[in-house]
């Protein structure tokens, strides 16, 4: 039956609370699969009912609708799920896979340790390896839709995807099968927090930390476009990073192999998440490539560096429209501190058009590495490129990152006195140069009375060179005794600025750190 032969169901207001109260769909997917109806309403695809939707989606079986419809048409509230009391939404209960031990299923060669999370699919949970004694996540398609090929294939299907990839910035597959009726999927169990989550605790991230975790992430969907796999749901739900900084990117239930066809994918029915899903999702195409992934983790990374997603709407159809129809305000309208030249990475990775965007996941990656190098001060600039996978280092003194710490002002004072044979005296002497030194700095910093400063430079320049001297100052108080370190920040600025009142104020600094010696 095609979409515009779809009958429409008695009452979807009516249908959706009764669904909700039953506790077989949840508040999003409700709003989810509404606003698909109102996307195909719009592109003349009519008829469709929300259980039809949300059968399509897989949120719910043919079975739950059935049954809803039934209840309704005879005006009386369905019956209780069968496997008893629920505790929470079908997040909680009715997708979970039934038990049979005090943890969860049965799986031959894993010890189910404890639940972990809850996907539209199934359940995952951490699980011991018993074979590698290695601890994994292992994600269980919920028994009702494993009575459903489309769904069984969709989820064999993530593990194909998963299994054409090997890469340091993607959670690995590790196994698949079926035990007792139970499909499963073993992967990498990584320790860390969401990306998601941290927006949430911090409210946003710092430019240069946002930029790492994109780079890492780019470099990921470049390995997966080698492989012709599109992800299709990138979002900083799906990016883990671990306390070591290593970003994963995750969950490729809805990843697309380019070439191969799916039976879960429906023709004009959105595929993705409204607060990132890129135009061309959000219209239904199904022949979506990498750059669509590239919109996505442009979305992501807006709302990293601002603590705001693109586009805001009462419901996800809004949202997904101004997707589709509307550019995104600069990240910079939100966050001043956000650097111009991320700031137009980001849009450009949101083009409305593909061929706006970055070529390529390659080039979205080596364009973010040349930011954080060019952030860097001079030193920094000729450190060999990062190893994919591992944490990028910290560009310092930058407007992309704060200097970093390398020392601590009490370690230096006590290795300086060491040197010196302890001689109070003269450290006192030396720490008493430097704070000069950085009162000079700072009043040539406010002041700027050098004739001429900012000319022939632009007021992006002039920003940056303005945060760099903040870091050089900052540095200079807290490291009174690394001279080197000092005069390298202030000579950056000089080589990097010309004719900016911070590089005036750095060179008149740099004289005074010469003349103390």
């Amino acid at each position: 039956m095609t979409g515009k032969e779809a009958k429409v169901g008695p009452d979807d207001e009516r249908f959706a609370a009764l669904a909700l109260r039953e506790r077989v769909v949840t508040d999003e997917q409700v709003r989810e699969c509404s606003l698909i109806q109102g996307k195909l309403h719009a592109m003349g695809i009519v008829g469709k009912s929300l259980g039809e939707v949300l059968r399509e989606k897989g949120y719910l079986t043919v079975g739950e609708e059935a049954r809803i419809h039934a209840a309704l048409l005879q005006g009386e509230a369905s019956p209780p799920p069968a496997t008893g009391v629920a505790t929470g939404p079908r997040a909680q209960a009715a997708a979970a896979p039934a038990p049979t031990g005090a943890c969860g299923p049965a799986i031959p060669g894993y010890e189910v340790l404890e639940r972990i999370g809850q996907g539209g699919m199934g359940v995952v949970y951490r699980a011991r390896q018993l074979s590698m004694d290695r601890e994994v996540a292992l994600k269980v398609l919920a028994p009702r839709l494993a009575q459903d090929p489309a769904y069984v294939e969709r989820f064999l299907g993530e593990a194909r995807a998963v299994a054409r990839l090997n890469h340091e910035n993607m959670v690995a597959g590790i196994d698949v099968g079926e035990a007792g009726g139970h499909y499963y999927f073993a992967m990498e169990l990584v320790e860390g927090r969401t990306v998601a989550r941290a927006i949430e605790e911090e409210g946003r991230l710092a430019p240069a930390e946002a930029a790492r975790i994109a780079l890492q992430v780019a470099r990921a969907l470049e390995h997966a476009a080698h492989h012709a796999v599109v992800h299709r749901d990138v979002k900083p739900q799906n990016i883990i990073v671990t306390p070591q900084g290593v970003a994963k990117l995750m969950d490729l239930g809805l990843a697309r192999v380019e070439g191969e066809e799916h039976t879960s994918s429906n023709p004009g029915v959105s595929i993705g998440t409204p607060h990132y899903i890129s135009p061309e999702q959000a219209r239904g195409e199904r022949q979506v490539d990498t750059r669509s992934d590239l919109y996505s983790l442009g979305a992501s990374l807006y709302h990293m560096v601002t603590g705001r997603t693109p586009f805001e709407g009462d419901s996800a159809m809004v949202v997904m429209t101004k997707h589709m129809t509307e550019a995104p305000r600069d990240p910079r309208r939100l966050e001043p501190s956000v650097p111009a030249p991320l700031s137009r990475l980001i849009l450009q990775c949101m083009a409305k058009a593909r061929e706006e965007r970055p070529a390529s996941a390659e080039a979205l990656a080596a364009e973010l590495e040349r930011l954080l190098r060019a952030a860097a001060p001079a030193r920094g600039r000729e450190t060999a490129r990062t190893a994919p996978g591992a944490p990028a280092r910290s560009p310092s003194g930058t407007a992309l990152a704060a200097p970093p710490r390398t020392g601590s002002t009490a370690g230096l004072r006590a290795a300086a006195a060491r040197r010196r044979g302890g001689d109070p005296l003269a450290l006192a002497l030396v720490l008493a140069g430097a704070v000069v030194v950085a009162l000079a700095a700072f009043w040539h910093y406010f002041t700027g009375r050098a004739a001429g400063e900012r000319m022939g430079t632009s007021e992006e320049d002039a920003r940056q060179a303005d945060e760099a001297m903040e870091g050089a100052v900052r540095y200079q108080r807290e490291h009174p005794l690394d001279r080197a370190g000092i005069r390298q920040r202030y000579l950056s600025i000089v080589e990097r600025y010309p004719g900016t009142r911070a590089a005036f104020s750095a060179r008149e600094a740099l004289a005074a750190v010469a003349g103390g010696g």
